[in-house]
């Protein structure tokens, strides 16, 4: 039986997957909801409040909800990228090291982050999310 070449995960990779999955997804489901309502047969009241007031705002102010949404993606996930690279603590000193590995199915390991790696997950987000070249104001 021939072997299979299993393509390793770059840290690269994870941040781009990360955005796509996680990022990404947030912001649509929350600004779906904003516009369309809740999901379900029951909606919960708190959504269909935030439902009513969006959907009276202007348009102009619909786009800086949006942008608010993302903004407050973007802080999320950026703090936990920050992390996972040991940029941030989340324990009382002294602080544990944390490594982010991933296991492919040969069995090889690759680290995606720790506090001794020069590859920043947090600033590689960032650049996806808010590349050097983004326009201000959106539109």
């Amino acid at each position: 039986m021939p072997r299979r070449h299993y393509q390793r995960v770059t840290p690269e990779d994870f941040v781009a997957a990360v955005k796509r999955v996680v990022f990404d997804s947030a912001v649509t489901a929350t600004m779906k909801t904003l516009q369309d309502g809740p999901p379900g047969r029951e909606p919960r009241p708190r959504g269909s409040a935030l439902n009513l007031w969006f959907r009276r705002l202007p348009v102009a102010d619909q786009q800086m909800v949006m942008e608010c949404v993302r903004d407050a993606a973007h802080a999320a996930v950026f703090g936990l990228l920050c992390v996972l690279d040991g940029v941030r603590v989340v324990d009382d000193p002294p602080h544990a090291d944390l490594h982010l590995t991933a296991t492919n199915p040969d069995g090889t390991t690759v680290t995606l982050a720790s506090r001794s790696e020069s590859f920043e997950l947090h600033d590689e987000f960032n650049g996806l999310v808010h590349p050097p070249g983004e326009r201000w104001p959106p539109g």
